[in-house]
């Protein structure tokens, strides 16, 4: 993007074992709910598209001259993405976390008070986003639990898991 050349790289669709080869004019990178897009002008559909990162297959290569590609003025990346405005939904999070510890997550609680196990209080915290949530629930370490909801503990587990492995 900032030699403002096009690429051409393999591409796994969701949902898809296919793997076909685009041409993209990078546009800009946006992240969503801990996810990495591309956004740019797809030369093979002709038309402006969103790729996951995490869907690219091998290599990238650089295609054409630089200074080639011209990003739309007025360009809205997180809606060219496919997310619109759209209201957060915040939910409530509730965690156990150790007397004496995470004083920055204390300070966001909307409530704290003592749990029924010895040396650990439960914590009631707002969040929008269970990927985002996890990440930082999990770099607290041994610290704090995720008790609920359910999504946001399973994220916290598969990022605690990943790290082991």
């Amino acid at each position: 993007m900032r030699d403002r050349r096009a690429v051409r790289f393999d591409y796994r669709s969701a949902g898809s074992e296919n793997i076909r080869t685009r041409t993209v004019e990078p546009w800009g990178v946006v992240s969503r709910r801990g996810r990495w897009y591309l956004a740019g002008f797809d030369r093979d559909r002709d038309a402006p598209r969103a790729f996951r990162l995490s869907r690219i297959i091998g290599q990238v290569t650089l295609v054409g001259r630089p200074g080639a590609v011209e990003v739309p003025e007025g360009l809205d990346l997180r809606r060219m993405v496919g997310f619109p405005e759209e209201p957060v939904e915040e939910r409530a999070a509730t965690l156990r976390v150790r007397q004496g510890a995470c004083e920055g997550l204390r300070q966001l609680a909307a409530a704290v008070r003592p749990s029924p196990q010895d040396g650990w209080d439960e914590v009631e915290l707002a969040f929008s986003d269970p990927e985002r949530l996890a990440g930082w629930i999990a770099s607290l370490g041994s610290d704090v639990v995720l008790l609920d909801p359910p999504d946001a503990r399973e994220a916290v587990i598969r990022r605690l898991k990943g790290a082991l492995a």
